[in-house]
This record gives C-alpha cells, structure tokens and sequence, in this order.
C-alpha cells in the first residue's frame, strides 16, 4: 500500500527552477496505479459479459412485453 504524504512547502523564489521542478515531481499527493495485464482483461471480460446480459434481460422483457 503506498502512502500519501502531505505536500511540502513551496520552495523559496530564490531556488533556481530544476529543484523546484525536482520537488514538485517527488511529492506527488497521487501515484499512478499500475496494473498488470490480466487485471484489465478481467475487467474487460466482466463488462463484456455484464453488457451481454443486459442486453438479453432487456429483449426478453421487449419479447414478453409483446414489443
């Protein structure tokens, strides 16, 4: 689990710009998630399958209604 560290203070106007952006990049409040690839084909599969199904609910109820 990573944690959140709080953001540190602006650096001083008389620091020269690289450790400014040198700071900025390392305190970063959010990190990117990253995922391996079989993680997002799951995903992908789920949402396949749940979209699959609630298309065939909703033409069954269309096919019951008498639509």
């Amino acid at each position: 689990m990573v944690r959140i560290r709080r953001n540190r203070p602006l650096v001083s106007g008389a620091a020269p710009v690289s450790r400014e952006v040198r700071r900025r990049s390392l305190d970063r409040p959010y990190t990117a998630l990253q995922l391996p690839a079989s993680v997002y084909n799951l995903c992908l599969g789920l949402f396949a399958a749940t979209t699959a199904m609630t298309g065939c609910t909703i033409g069954t109820v269309l096919r019951l209604a008498g639509l």
